[in-house]
């Protein structure tokens, strides 16, 4: 059986890694990504947040797998009129340039909807298209620092701590390749194509969901204490120095975790009965669990919270993720032959279709590796790839 979208093509012109990734997110379902880039090449092939290996990113392989490259020069006449005729033979066009870049250029929708009406236009900034922050510049951190998220979480002098995890860029992804599969599965009822918006910051709050309501008019007092700190949402060091993440959410389950600590006295204790009376006293309670904890190894309290049923699970490094009994077990992982890196090891599929069989992982492309051929395929000949070569509208 096919792959969900093999036979749709998708001319990829975003860069470093939300756009990017919502379109590799495509490409692993079966479509044809063809990535667009400079002569200097997608800026996410140098964006490190792990040491290089051969100078490229490893995020880089991540988010550009299963694509192939094409260099194309858009300030070059020639170049732009390459970047038309494939776009006349695409299904979807994606980027992620700052608003008003497209226009300027030569391709903003309506331009490519003239040469194919059944075009697909994602076109996908870090602010939004209105508003004072529109041109700025926008990484993940920055709409954390704007969306509310990075201030979640402070040190004791109130400096803001990070979360650790792109999680804005990465949710962005999901969010532009369900946009995009959602448009296409409309053009299947309409046979028309048309634009979608969207912004890393509207993904930062709708990441917010439970958390983003207020009643206007009302004044609030802010919790009293940050989630992650309340003594039954935390961590807990052990006797081998590991920690174990706590999360303890209904009555029963703070009945199993007192039992299961060997102290269900704390469940008639004035202080712990209910959940609000646990958080009114989170720091009494919290010296206590922190206590019987360290009476024991992780792996010691992981059978015992297994055996009570316990929600609770030993903190793990994401190296040691690699090794995870659970994931292998579910497939998790793929391997991919990196070129002259090796066997590379990284995440799979976020779900499983019983329906497709077939898919396929390859390396991300290297610079203009396919270049001639995606030429070809779009009806030039030898002797115009030359001639684009020479002038240098491709390379």
């Amino acid at each position: 059986m096919a792959l969900p979208l093999e036979g749709i093509r998708i001319i990829d012109m975003s860069g470093v890694w939300a756009t990017p990734g919502a379109a590799r997110n495509l490409a692993d379902q079966g479509a044809d990504v063809i990535k667009v880039e400079t002569q200097h090449g997608d800026e996410g092939r140098r964006l490190l947040t792990q040491p290089a290996i051969n100078g490229e990113s490893r995020a880089f392989w991540m988010h550009n797998r299963n694509k192939r490259s094409i260099v194309l020069d858009l300030k070059h006449r020639e170049g732009l009129a390459v970047l038309h005729r494939l776009v006349a033979q695409a299904d979807v066009l994606l980027h992620n340039f700052r608003p008003g870049v497209d226009k300027r250029l030569g391709f903003d929708y309506d331009a490519c909807r003239a040469e194919n009406p059944r075009l697909i236009y994602g076109a996908f900034s870090a602010w939004g298209e209105r508003g004072p922050l529109a041109q700025e510049r926008g990484y993940d951190m920055l709409i954390q620092a704007q969306a509310g998220t990075l201030g979640l979480r402070r040190e004791p002098d109130g400096t803001p701590i990070a979360s650790g995890v792109w999680f804005t860029d990465l949710s962005a992804s999901m969010n532009v390749a369900y946009a995009i599969t959602l448009a296409l599965f409309q053009r299947e009822r309409t046979g028309v194509g048309q634009r979608i918006s969207g912004s890393l910051m509207q993904t930062a709050l709708a990441l917010q969901t439970t958390d983003l309501v207020r009643v206007l008019g009302m004044q609030e007092e802010p919790p009293a204490q940050d989630m992650a700190l309340q003594s039954l949402f935390r961590p807990y060091r052990c006797q081998d120095g590991v920690f174990v993440q706590v999360v303890v959410v209904s009555q029963g389950e703070w009945e199993l975790l007192a039992g299961a600590l060997g102290h269900e006295e704390w469940t008639t204790d004035a202080r712990f009965r209910t959940i609000d009376d646990r958080l009114r006293h989170s720091d009494a309670l919290k010296a206590l669990i922190a206590e019987a904890m360290a009476t024991r190894s992780a792996a010691e309290w992981n059978a015992v919270f297994r055996e009570r049923d316990v929600p609770a699970m030993p903190v793990i490094s994401q190296r040691e993720v690699f090794d995870s009994e659970q994931a292998h077990a579910n497939e998790m992982f793929v391997e991919i032959d990196q070129p002259d890196v090796g066997r590379v090891q990284m995440v799979g599929l976020p779900f499983i279709l019983s329906g497709a069989e077939g898919y396929r992982f390859r390396p991300s492309p290297a610079l203009g590796q396919h270049t001639d051929e995606i030429l070809a395929e779009a009806g030039y000949d030898a002797a115009a790839i030359a001639a684009l070569r020479g002038a240098g509208a491709v390379s």
